[in-house]
């Protein structure tokens, strides 16, 4: 048996929760996934094999998420949802179930009522009637009646029933964000004036306690019954340190096995990912309610360890934790458990990992949001690093080894080398530039290390290809006689998107410069110094004034704009369609859009560039022309694919594929994803 590395032998020691023995401290949360059909309401193929391959990775429990527990009303997307409101999804849910408990982890269904998140035609409920919606353009729910709480607390007791006879060996009751049940805990929601009401904390929590009290005589103590609360809220009326920590030993004395602790930012979009809240800059809210030490990292740590403090049972806390924060919680004693979510769905083997002292082979999570984005757009989730995600991650062994020249060291051609290498196939891998990262580089010097830490991705990489026997020949140039002379069985093609230029009349000024161009300027900038140190001296001086327009108000331009001000620019953003920052995870969006705003940026849609005079850029939109200062102006280009070579090889080489933005321009999800497709069918 191997023996635990020391550095994080705490994180990876079993601990007893309620009746369940857990292997090690680390938990898969509950994350809204996407794979259900809401037509049928069963569980589907898909979350079967995401739950599966998180236990096989070695978390001690995988807490699955919400089924509806009261039809369409209860869940917030009907329309890709599974239920646990009928005996008739049992059968499924027992699979799900089966499939965690066959690789040693504990499986825990979280229950939850929508209430004011419900999407669906039916009314949202909350404890009181709201005034206004938590975000614009939303819904404000409505009071539930007394016979409809009645029967809501009825069906969440029913549910923990059903979650048993499944196969479950516990349930996390969520009165966490502004779901329907944490609308009873505070004075800011609750304006109820029965036995429900805000007049104690006993009446508060009295709904919570009733489901908890008589699900535990329904399954008896060897059944886990946990609950995930917020432990501080924002709002004027929202929940104190000291009414939470009265609630939460309510609970406790209720029967509850843990808490898992949450902070709560009212009409924030980023409340549940910290991290987010750091950028582009924190809010005055998330100053005060936010642990600031970790720069994003472990930012509910000290609102957990109050909660623990206070408590005899065991406490999970959450939000952007490595393993070594984990570790260094756990040994402080400031929490039992680590949950974490978004880099189990980049790599589930982290536990096992660690346990094999392997840290620098876990695919790190870059906290892209792009799983966000998928199901905000109603698509099964994906992740940036992981495309098996969803699927069970096989590497087939392949056929026949084969010698594959992969032209491009970006996302697309480190993803493809990495994978046909574990495969069996013997991989050479070039790229003009003397480092792996093709455009990443770029994006890490715009980026920053916070949130996105692309160079960390870039480092896996490098890693992954050594251990895996890949030829790096960097600082080479793609021709018909490299070609000739490597005699590959195959070429891979993951050269990145081209650009066509977008013109805009007076193009020629010397204000004027296309975003190919800065981009090109930059990667010989990171050649000579490295991306660390660019990202710092751009702060000092940059080749640009200090008012620039920037053309094209798109997902780059955008992230040019954020770059640009915080190096004390004035920017102005002037887009053709109807929309800024398409392409952006609409929770950042949001946040982004209000920074924007406080900053100054003028921001013109539906517009075009009419003439550029000397520092004078007039821009027409619709009937309106008006007339803006500046010193630079950006061009954003248009990416297109990047069919270079492509014919040229053919006549030399049996097989040749396009991949990534050379093929398909997209994110950088899109390209790893495209290497990880050809890195198996080749």
């Amino acid at each position: 048996m191997q023996a635990t590395p020391k550095k994080y032998s705490t994180l990876l020691s079993p601990i007893q929760i309620g009746a369940l023995t857990y292997r090690n401290r680390i938990v898969k949360t509950s994350a809204k996934m996407s794979f259900d059909d809401g037509e049928n309401g069963y569980v589907s193929e898909s979350l079967i094999r995401f739950s599966e391959e998180t236990a096989r990775g070695g978390a001690a429990a995988v807490l699955v998420e919400a089924p509806g527990i009261d039809g369409p009303q209860s869940v917030l997307r009907p329309s890709n949802c599974h239920y646990v409101d009928d005996d008739k999804y049992i059968p499924r849910l027992r699979e799900l179930s089966d499939s965690i408990h066959a690789h040693g982890a504990h499986a825990i269904l979280q229950l939850l009522h929508a209430g004011s998140w419900h999407e669906g035609d039916e009314e949202a409920l909350s404890a009181s009637d709201w005034r206004e919606p938590e975000f614009p353009g939303g819904r404000a729910p409505r009071a539930v009646t007394a016979d409809e709480l009645q029967r809501i607390r009825r069906r969440f007791v029913e549910a923990v029933v059903r979650a048993q006879k499944a196969g479950f060996r516990g349930v996390e009751i969520s009165a966490s964000a502004s779901h329907f049940l944490p609308t009873f805990l505070n004075r800011f929601w609750n304006q109820r004036e029965d036995a429900y009401g805000s007049q104690s904390l006993e009446n508060r929590a009295r709904l919570m306690c009733e489901i908890i009290r008589e699900a535990k005589t329904l399954v008896g103590e060897g059944f886990n019954v946990g609950v995930m609360m917020n432990v501080i809220e924002s709002m004027p009326g929202g929940l104190t340190y000291r009414e939470s920590i009265g609630i939460a030993r309510l609970f406790e004395a209720a029967g509850a096995a843990y808490i898992h602790g949450r902070i709560f930012i009212h009409a924030s979009a980023t409340t549940f990912w910290p991290e987010q809240e750091f950028h582009p800059e924190l809010t005055p809210q998330a100053k005060r309610l936010l642990d600031l030490r970790g720069g994003g990292k472990a930012a509910f740590r000290e609102a957990t360890a109050k909660l623990k403090e206070a408590l005899s049972i065991p406490v999970i806390t959450v939000g952007h934790i490595d393993p070594e924060t984990g570790e260094d919680i756990l040994r402080k004693g400031e929490a039992d458990l680590i949950g974490i979510c978004r880099p189990l769905m980049a790599d589930p083997q982290l536990p096992n990992k660690l346990a094999e002292d392997r840290p620098e082979d876990i695919t790190p999570c870059t906290h892209c949001m792009n799983c966000l984005q998928r199901w905000i757009a109603g698509r099964p989730v994906a992740c940036r690093v992981n495309a098996s995600v969803g699927d069970r991650d096989r590497y087939i062994p392949a056929e026949q080894s084969r010698r594959l020249l992969v032209v491009g060291a970006g996302p697309a051609g480190m993803e493809a080398a990495r994978v046909a290498a574990k495969r069996g196939h013997r991989v050479t891998l070039i790229d003009r530039e003397r480092a792996l990262g093709g455009q990443m580089l770029m994006a890490a010097v715009i980026k920053g290390k916070e949130p996105e830490n692309l160079e960390e991705l870039i480092e896996y990489y490098r890693i992954q290809l050594k251990k895996l026997s890949v030829e790096l020949d960097l600082g080479t140039e793609y021709s018909a006689d490299l070609l000739q002379r490597k005699q590959p069985d195959a070429v891979l093609f993951c050269t990145g998107p081209g650009s066509r230029p977008v013109t805009v009349p007076d193009g020629a000024n010397k204000i004027v410069v296309n975003s190919a161009s800065l981009l090109g300027a930059l990667k010989k900038a990171i050649r000579a110094a490295g991306v660390g140190a660019i990202h710092t001296l751009s702060k000092v001086w940059m080749p640009l004034g200090d008012r620039v327009v920037i053309v094209g108000g798109g997902y780059q331009g955008c992230q040019f704009a954020e770059f640009l001000i915080g190096r004390g620019r004035t920017v102005s953003l002037v887009e053709k369609g109807s929309m800024i920052g398409d392409g952006i995870v609409p929770h950042n969006l949001m946040k982004l859009m209000f920074w924007f705003q406080t900053r100054g940026v003028e921001m013109i849609t539906e517009a075009e560039i009419e003439s550029i005079s000397g520092n004078h850029v007039s821009v027409v939109s619709g009937d309106r022309r008006q007339t803006l200062e500046a010193d630079s102006v950006i061009v954003i280009d248009t990416p297109i694919p990047n069919a270079r070579h492509i014919d040229e090889a053919r006549d030399l080489v049996v097989e040749v594929h396009q991949v990534g933005g050379s093929r398909e321009p997209g994110m950088i999800l899109d390209a790893i994803a495209d290497g990880y497709r050809i890195g198996h069918a080749i």
